[in-house]
């Protein structure tokens, strides 16, 4: 829609009245309220379009009203739809950017944060808790690392109420949030070129950063070669050839000495580029949190200038809403054994910098060290509790409203582990007992603990092996396996909303590598879906991908 429309509806029409539209259900709240209007466009994944929004907080114990003036924002944004696997859920997660009149980037405070243009809505739709990625956000603040700045809200989309959402930080460089030197296309020798540089491992969905391969190669680890490291900042029209061939030749040259045979010397190993504590926060927190995407996807690091430190530090932290036993698959949901150490054909662990790191007996000292240090502060039981209860009875009200509009409480929503809570608090139950039996977990399993390596208890699955190929499959998929228990077979192919799109019982199976076809699976849409066999052993699941070419 051209802009000059938008800015006679903007200049001349007020939004509609939202008791015209809204479920009488919804009229005032607790939490702040936003409002989105895009006059007839539909939001895509790209470009962002052009959008009105309105924020409403009158403060803290004070209630909200749609009837009541903005009085956080009133203006123009630019919005999107954001995620990878979140965008097949019927609650959306949108990136956007506040705007001038004149369309131009507005840097501006939201709901108390400081000023900036761009920012996240996040649907958390799987995480029925709703508080996984803010708890989490939470304990990084407390261990002194930048985490995104967020506040719960309720959204009205169009005048249709979309629930509960938490408006948030996105992660870019900038003096308030990854606080690194700014750098010029100009900046391509000496100190400047050295920093500051904001790494990630994700994805290569929608539309990736520029980046570079990982040159490290292992013949006994071929899942862990040839990472793609992408480069969130400077962004790829803004990064010289010389700033490009500096990062890439760093982290070389880190990997280089991590891999090499005097990597645990201080002097000349790993610790010349990596800052060591960042990364034992880092490890600490995915793994007690057993977040099924850390080291894989949505994994941040970045680089300072040489003048300024010049180490790799590992973060911010991001995108928790499937940690925290909220993955079925993976073992991630178990709160016994190590999730790096987890890797099948379909899901590998990511870089080889964790299983390296932890084969030095002062790596690991310093990390059992630092944990019982959390252990009596910021990781301490009852603080943790705290953090959760407080969250939830802040959401007391609005996620009745939530799940009022999406009906899932109690039903299975991708990825979510069986068995299925029934009720929010029996969500927040159980959140809460798989933490505390996690934590004891690691508490007698802590590397460092009794010796040096690291010794994971491994879960006993249903199948001694199983794999399906190829990746990604078309209108075909081959399963493989070899069950512990003889019995029949059950096979389902589950939709990333939950639902069983193709279903196929197998005769009883006894000893030996068993292969199977599955019917033609032309009829499924392309992404991702989760494959689940169940034999009297019990249920395990792989991630497939469908693929049209």
């Amino acid at each position: 829609m051209k802009l000059t429309l938008l800015l006679v509806l903007w200049l001349g029409l007020a939004l509609p009245a939202a008791s015209q539209v809204l479920p009488t259900s919804f009229s005032d709240s607790n939490l702040p309220i936003v409002l989105i209007d895009t006059d007839g466009s539909t939001i895509v994944d790209d470009p962002k379009i052009m959008a009105r929004m309105r924020i409403i907080d009158r403060g803290a114990g004070q209630r909200n009203s749609i009837s009541d003036s903005p009085n956080q924002y009133k203006g123009l944004i630019g919005i999107e739809l954001r995620g990878s696997s979140s965008q097949w859920m019927p609650k959306k997660s949108y990136g956007l950017e506040t705007l001038t009149h004149e369309g131009a980037e507005l840097d501006t405070t939201l709901l108390g944060m400081p000023a900036e243009h761009d920012w996240v809505l996040t649907a958390n739709y799987a995480d029925k808790t709703l508080l996984r990625n803010t708890f989490t956000y939470t304990i990084a603040s407390e261990l002194g690392q930048y985490a995104s700045r967020n506040h719960y809200c309720e959204l009205v989309l169009n005048g249709e109420y979309q629930g509960v959402y938490v408006l948030g930080e996105k992660i870019k460089r900038g003096s308030k949030r990854v606080n690194i030197s700014k750098l010029k296309s100009t900046d391509v020798s000496g100190d400047a070129v050295t920093g500051g540089y904001l790494l990630k491992l994700d994805k290569l969905t929608g539309e990736p950063a520029g980046g570079f391969l990982s040159k490290h190669t292992d013949t006994n680890q071929p899942d862990y070669n040839n990472k793609y490291i992408q480069i969130e900042y400077p962004k790829p029209k803004d990064l010289a050839p010389a700033q490009l061939d500096y990062i890439s030749a760093y982290v070389d040259s880190f990997e280089v000495a991590l891999a090499g045979p005097d990597f645990a010397d201080p002097e000349i190993g790993y610790r010349r580029y990596l800052d060591v504590k960042s990364f034992i926060d880092y490890f600490l927190l995915t793994e007690l949190s057993r977040n099924v995407d850390g080291f894989e996807y949505s994994t941040f690091f970045y680089k300072e200038r040489r003048s300024k430190g010049g180490k790799l530090v590992m973060g911010p932290v991001w995108d928790y809403d499937l940690a925290w036993r909220n993955a079925g698959y993976a073992d991630a949901f178990l709160p016994h054994g190590w999730q790096f150490t987890y890797a099948n054909g379909l899901w590998s662990t990511g870089t080889f910098w964790r299983t390296r790191l932890l084969q030095d007996p002062a790596f690991a000292k310093e990390m059992n060290e630092r944990w019982k240090v959390l252990r009596n502060t910021t990781l301490a039981e009852d603080h943790l509790l705290h953090l959760i209860d407080s969250t939830a009875t802040l959401l007391s009200e609005s996620q009745q409203r939530n799940f009022q509009t999406w009906p899932i409480m109690g039903q299975y929503v991708w990825p979510n582990p069986m068995p299925i809570p029934a009720t929010y608090t029996d969500e927040i139950d159980t959140f809460k007992q798989w933490m505390h039996n996690r934590l004891q977990w690691m508490d007698a399993n802590m590397p460092g603990h009794t010796n040096p390596n690291v010794t994971a208890t491994q879960s006993v699955q249903a199948f001694t092996s199983l794999a399906a190929y190829p990746v990604p499959f078309t209108n075909h998929l081959t399963v493989t396996y070899q069950q512990r228990v003889a019995g029949p077979v059950l096979l389902e192919v589950i939709s990333p909303l939950g639902r069983v799109a193709i279903r196929q019982q197998l005769p009883k199976q006894t000893a030996g590598l068993q292969t199977t076809v599955m019917p033609d699976m032309s009829q499924l849409a392309t992404g991702f879906y989760l494959l689940r066999l169940t034999s009297p052993a019990g249920t395990q699941t792989v991630r497939v991908q469908k693929y049209s070419y």
